[in-house]
């Protein structure tokens, strides 16, 4: 037994096992959250979803292990002392500034040149902004700074038992504000997912010190962020109930509706435990009703526009290359979205599920290798990885490449690669020698 255990752990490097371990908690959580929540899909077909999921995740891993298998691991030509002190200081110094600066961009352009007023609401203010006319100068460099809030949640996980006081203070504030604050000035949630997917791609690039494992509960300093995002995620739901002259109950019930779901007979039942049930109920409707879509996708008999290729279409149009982008799919209409199995096969059916699974699997793969390798990344490769890393840990919620964000924080680690090629001479390392 002892030897097989030793075997299977040379199979697969720990760290390629903790990718694969967290795609597969990912979508157990969004195959659980179809029977947690008093609601359903409007055509409800859980062994479409079942057969779909599952398909999509089995092919993923194996051609992913595949790939990991036929490449070798890549290792540095020297011994690996880690980044050095003058670099390290200058990726904090440099990304905690950016962000901070581009979030004070973005307040004096929302604030004092298009006058929105942010005390009657989050989501109010949002659509005030969503209707307002502009695009100064400080909005636009605002943009290109604030992704660096992100950069710094990354090297507060990657780095920081080599950053000092001050530099994880630093981090820690850009990370905060930047994040926290771009969120509460758009009115919107998906800031908050796209940094806890960037904390999961930290936890698993990062370095290795032993091998007792993935020690996330070691890591209790980010509870009061997570408090943070939950009671910033309740309120921008209740902001929305607010505005609409709702309670949360109703908020809810109509929320599932128009995220093509439709509440159970007991829904109502729950209404004397409390309002924050309520939250809970839309937040995870909200999060995993890609699930719900998808499973309206197979009774559809027309299936209009593309969701697997218009986000590329989108920017071949604006590079000139194609005359306008695809038409957007059934569920845009009201703002909802689709799983990425969902997408695969509203576009393509299963034949399209099995070659795009496939082919996923395989940059899967090349990412597996990369992260369980011990070569420095330069920022371009750092970039692959994390893209990569997105698609599939938030396959069970939407194609993450159709989030223009995601983009923004992409460009911003390549940048910052590209100088520290330039001024030093190398990419990220792993790890650091402390500041």
């Amino acid at each position: 037994m002892k030897r097989a255990s030793i075997i299977m752990y040379r199979v697969i490097h720990p760290k390629a096992r903790r990718v694969l371990l967290i795609f597969l908690l990912s979508h157990l959580l969004a195959y659980t959250s179809l029977f947690i929540i008093p609601a359903h899909s409007v055509t409800p077909n859980i062994e479409f979803i079942l057969l779909l999921n599952s398909s999509f995740v089995a092919l993923v891993i194996v051609f992913s292990v595949l790939m990991y298998k036929l490449l070798p691991l890549s290792k540095n030509s020297g011994s690996n002392c880690g980044m050095a002190i003058s670099q390290l200081r200058f990726n904090v110094l440099f990304s905690s500034f950016c962000g901070l600066v581009g979030l004070a961009l973005i307040c004096y352009d929302r604030v004092f040149l298009r006058g929105i007023d942010y005390s009657a609401g989050l989501r109010l203010a949002r659509y005030q902004w969503l209707s307002s006319e502009g695009g100064s100068l400080a909005s636009v460099v605002g943009n290109l700074l604030i992704p660096y809030s992100y950069v710094c949640v990354f090297f507060l996980v990657v780095y920081s038992s080599a950053v000092s006081r001050i530099g994880r203070f630093l981090l820690g504030l850009s990370a905060f504000l930047g994040i926290f604050g771009h969120a509460a000035l758009n009115g919107g949630r998906s800031n908050i997912l796209l940094a806890l997917i960037i904390v999961l791609c930290a936890f698993v690039i990062r370095a290795n010190k032993t091998r007792d494992g993935f020690k996330l509960y070691s890591y209790y300093k980010f509870l009061p962020v997570v408090v943070a995002a939950i009671l910033y995620i309740g309120a921008i739901i209740k902001s929305s109930a607010s505005m609409g002259g709702v309670d949360v109950e109703t908020l809810a019930a109509l929320g599932v509706d128009s995220l093509y779901g439709k509440v159970s007979d007991y829904f109502h039942d729950l209404s004397g435990i409390g309002e924050y049930l309520y939250l809970i109920i839309y937040g995870i409707s909200y999060l995993y009703h890609g699930q719900w879509t998808a499973q309206v996708a197979y009774s559809l008999p027309h299936k209009e526009g593309s969701y697997t290729l218009y986000p590329f279409s989108v920017v071949l149009s604006r590079l000139g290359l194609i005359e306008e982008p695809l038409a957007t799919g059934y569920f845009s209409e009201t703002g909802a979205f689709i799983s990425l199995p969902g997408a695969f096969y509203y576009d393509f059916g299963f034949l399209g599920v099995i070659l795009l699974s496939g082919l996923l699997g395989v940059a899967l793969g090349v990412v597996l290798n990369i992260v369980a390798g011990e070569k420095d990344m330069g920022g371009l490769k750092l970039a692959f990885v994390l893209y990569i890393l997105f698609v599939i840990f938030l396959s069970p919620v939407l194609p993450a490449y159709g989030l223009s964000y995601l983009n923004f924080i992409l460009l911003s680690f390549v940048f910052l690669g590209g100088l520290n090629s330039i001024l030093y001479r190398r990419g990220f390392s792993r790890s650091a020698t402390p500041v």
